[in-house]
């Protein structure tokens, strides 16, 4: 009697649009962990790989337009000490294991969304940027574009990056990249005030040796050119005498006080709108962070709001400093206009994919269900949330096989932080997996934004945290932000080099 070979079944994708770290965590000096995150792609994509181990038909397939993972946190760092930079990017190929092969992370710009498929352009052609073979089906040469069907998609494209941190926004000015050899040699200066001074006279040396160029970095989403564009920050806050901060939010405040503590003789001024610093935080935060930048001899100017046509048509005085203007008429110059405030969700593509309705006109951000679930109908964000329970019955839903989660998601009030997107990313992971393995009859999770947390730093060691009604301060802070956390959150361990 012949063997009967069973017939494999056909390959089912997820889709996950958005690659950052949801889920990784950074540890505070406490029992408990705080995740960072600004999307939520990696945490959903290494929960669903875990959970469908018993399903070889489902494939997920993560999109990134970056080839390595941007460890946001540490840019407002790394923006300004040099040294650091390359240890921001963080390869992909160590999050699936060997038994997930069939899993894939492909760099490519999203192009459209549908209700079952999304049309992507990578990077490189024929392969993989990240992890996996790319399967024929999705070959395509550079240029080209490929759809790619799915039974399950996440979409979680996080919001725009300000400015500052923006490695996709050209800068005004780059230099020779030779500096990078030369801000390599920076070593640590929070030691002693004699380090800090060598720091300070390497770095005005580094800045004297190299000419300037009016050009921008090629950004294809490599490690080499966000290393770059790093560098190119690094350079303008070496070379600028007095920067101007607008916004005093967690960004503006690291980015203040960094600069302040980094150049200790540069004339730095913080404006925020408001009378409280972060001002969703408690109170205690303000003041703490109120504290440390007036020790660092920060200007802090409370309840000032820009008139934001004088920074898109900026004036020069007679010194070549750029001129701003509040609302109220006061003038401020600096070499230096960081804008730390206005990100926008990343919303455009699926809504022009499923329809406008599934974005909240008041906020750009996409319209969930509880579930995550993407709907195109007004739903009551407002809701108390311990009236929620904690799982309901699959019902009929406008976009059932669709989820939102992270900085995108209009996602009941939940602050836009890493504590909050990392339980979205669990909560649709589960979802999912109820939905592959009991279909309609599965009962499904719904969302519960937790209380506040945030950690931000004041300084190279200096920071305060909140959890819940706790708030702690503490000076054991690094220079590098403990960044070797991520790389072993993930897969990598023993000694390994941050250059890869």
């Amino acid at each position: 009697m012949g063997i009967l070979w069973a017939r494999p079944k056909p390959i089912k994708n997820i889709v996950i649009v958005g690659g950052s770290y949801g889920g990784i965590f950074l540890h505070f000096p406490r029992k408990k962990t705080v995740p960072i995150d600004e999307n939520v792609g990696l945490r959903a994509a290494k929960l669903l790989a875990d959970q469908l181990e018993d399903h070889p038909e489902y494939r997920i397939i993560v999109i990134d337009r970056n080839s390595h993972m941007n460890h946001l946190y540490v840019f407002p760092r790394f923006s300004i000490l040099p040294g650091h930079e390359f240890k921001a990017f963080v390869p992909y190929n160590h999050i699936f294991t060997q038994l997930q092969s069939r899993h894939l992370i492909i760099q490519a710009d999203l192009l459209s969304m549908t209700s079952n498929s999304v049309t992507i352009s990578p990077t490189i052609p024929s392969k993989s940027s990240f992890t996996g073979e790319i399967p024929k089906e999705l070959e395509t040469e550079k240029g080209s574009t490929v759809t790619i069907p799915f039974e399950y998609a996440i979409y979680a494209l996080g919001a725009s990056l300000p400015d500052p941190i923006n490695v996709w926004k050209s800068l005004d000015h780059l230099e020779e990249p030779d500096a990078y050899q030369l801000h390599l040699k920076v070593r640590s200066f929070t030691t002693t005030m004699t380090d800090r001074h060598d720091t300070e006279v390497l770095l005005k040396e580094s800045s004297s040796t190299l000419s300037q160029v009016n050009d921008d970095v090629d950004q294809d989403g490599s490690k080499p050119c966000s290393i770059a564009w790093l560098q190119a920050a690094q350079r303008r806050a070496a070379k600028a005498n007095s920067v101007v901060i607008v916004g005093g939010g967690a960004l503006g405040i690291q980015i203040a006080t960094d600069t302040a503590e980094v150049y200790p003789d540069k004339k730095i001024t913080l404006i925020h709108s408001r009378d409280q610093l972060m001002p969703i935080y408690d109170k205690r935060v303000h003041e703490e962070a109120l504290q440390s930048l007036r020790r660092l001899n920060v200007d802090v100017i409370l309840n000032e709001r820009i008139d934001m046509e004088t920074v898109r048509n900026p004036k020069r005085d007679e010194k070549g400093r750029r001129v701003i203007r509040t609302i109220s008429g006061r003038t401020f110059s600096a070499d230096a206009i960081l804008l730390c405030t206005g990100s926008r969700a990343n919303s455009r593509i699926i809504s022009k994919g499923l329809g406008r309705d599934v974005v909240n006109p008041t906020n750009g951000c996409v319209r969930v269900l509880r579930t995550l679930q993407v709907t195109n109908n007004p739903v009551d964000t407002s809701a108390p949330n311990e009236d929620v329970n904690s799982l309901i019955p699959a019902s009929e839903s406008p976009f059932p096989n669709i989820f939102a989660i992270g900085d995108v998601a209009d996602a009941y009030g939940a602050i836009k932080a890493g504590h909050t997107a990392y339980h979205q990313g669990e909560v649709t992971a589960n979802n999912i997996t109820s939905l592959v393995k009991r279909g309609s009859s599965a009962h499904l999770q719904q969302y519960q934004h937790g209380p506040p947390a945030i950690k931000v730093t004041l300084g190279i060691k200096h920071y305060v945290y909140q959890d819940g009604q706790k708030v702690v301060v503490g000076d054991d802070g690094v220079e590098d932000l403990h960044v070797a956390l991520i790389w072993n959150m993930l897969g990598f361990t023993g000694d390994f080099d941050m250059h890869q």
